[in-house]
């Protein structure tokens, strides 16, 4: 190891993303950060302003000349000292340095923090730039997608809405039975059987699992929902103010963050869209109507007597419980029981990485 300190004040202001790249990479290849070009190593003037440059960096000290941990510029400039650092621009010394990062929090203190939470934030615009344009390049093909489930989510809402109206608390209900047991409809059967006691063994009995319960869920809105994302989709169109990461808390910086934010999830939020449009749609199949009457004429369930069918266009839902009697036969929009699109693959491409699968299965 060399122990001589160099000092190179040549930075008027932040490093170039390009400098940080470069740094990052040699770095990597070399295992050593305060050799790449114009990196101070002497101690700091003054405890002032920091600003980070890099995420925490794990040095990969087995390729070290001596194999040794990294001198720390701050408190042991001649020491081997740290293998997990930062890259960090000193504006009044006008050098940049590669810093221990448990170094850097213990002497900079309240400095550090107020870097750390600064460099998320231009991370997080950096991210949102990216992913705006991979978003922007694919605009038509997103809005063709969100158009295509504009009739299918506007009837199931007005379907929704018009039951509502007709009978307040049927939705409630459902919701609530449907929901149970991820929808395995289950009652209780006399087996038959007696105990030692001489008492009716009573046993599980699952006639199915029934689907739909997404469109009894509280709120169900999907057209607004689509709307919301059909105007985050045409935002795309427009583009996003120039950024510079030296333009601290810069309107132009919040406007990306508030519009790019709401562009980010736009993938997902169409897929689970899609997925609640098919879902609700799954509850007027003429077998999962058919399940529920089997279970409404069940001594096990929670009805006197249940009719669930589709007759001449109309749902025609008759429900007496010990609670309550509701009755419903609205017509049946065609939009609402004719199968909403699936996602595409170009749209779940362009889902984030770390985007978490949907729970549930679509039904068949």
């Amino acid at each position: 190891m060399t122990n001589a300190l160099v000092s190179f004040p040549v930075f008027d202001e932040k490093p170039s993303d390009d400098y940080v790249d470069r740094w990052l990479e040699f770095t990597n290849a070399t295992g050593h950060p305060e050799r790449f070009e114009n990196v101070t190593t002497t101690k700091p003037e003054m405890i002032g302003t920091l600003r980070l440059l890099s995420g925490e960096i794990e040095v990969p000290i087995f390729k070290r000349d001596d194999q040794d941990m990294v001198p720390c510029p701050i408190c042991h400039p001649t020491d081997p000292w740290f293998k997990l650092g930062r890259m960090a621009f000193f504006p009044e010394e006008r050098v940049v340095r590669f810093i221990g990062h448990e170094c850097a929090k213990r002497h900079y203190k309240g400095e550090f923090d107020i870097a750390e939470e600064r460099y998320r934030k231009e991370a997080r615009v950096r991210y949102l730039l990216r992913r705006w344009g991979s978003l922007a390049d694919n605009v038509d093909r997103i809005a063709k997608f969100a158009n295509s489930l504009v009739e299918h989510a506007r009837a199931l809402e007005d379907l929704r809405a018009d039951i509502d109206k007709k009978a307040s608390g049927l939705s409630k209900f459902l919701s609530r039975e449907l929901s149970r047991n991820s929808g395995r409809i289950e009652i209780q059967v006399d087996s038959g059987i007696k105990d030692t006691n001489g008492n009716a063994v009573i046993t599980t009995d699952v006639l199915g699992v029934a689907y739909g319960s997404e469109f009894w869920g509280r709120p169900y809105v999907p057209y607004q929902q689509l709307l919301s994302l059909q105007r985050d989709t045409e935002d795309l169109k427009r583009d996003l103010p120039i950024w510079r990461s030296e333009d601290l808390d810069s309107d132009h910086e919040e406007e990306i963050l508030i519009r790019a934010s709401s562009a980010d999830m736009l993938p997902e939020r169409l897929d689970e869209l899609s997925f609640l449009l098919i879902r609700s749609q799954s509850f007027f199949t003429p077998n999962n109507l058919a399940l529920l009457e089997r279970w409404g004429k069940n001594t096990g369930s929670p009805f006197k007597s249940l009719t669930c069918r589709v007759e001449n266009d109309r749902l025609v839902i008759a429900s007496n419980t010990f609670a309550d009697y509701h009755y419903i036969n609205p017509v049946l929009p065609f939009a609402a029981v004719n199968r909403s699109p699936s996602t595409p693959s170009e749209i779940l491409t362009l889902r984030r990485p770390q985007a978490n699968n949907r729970s549930g299965q679509l039904p068949g």
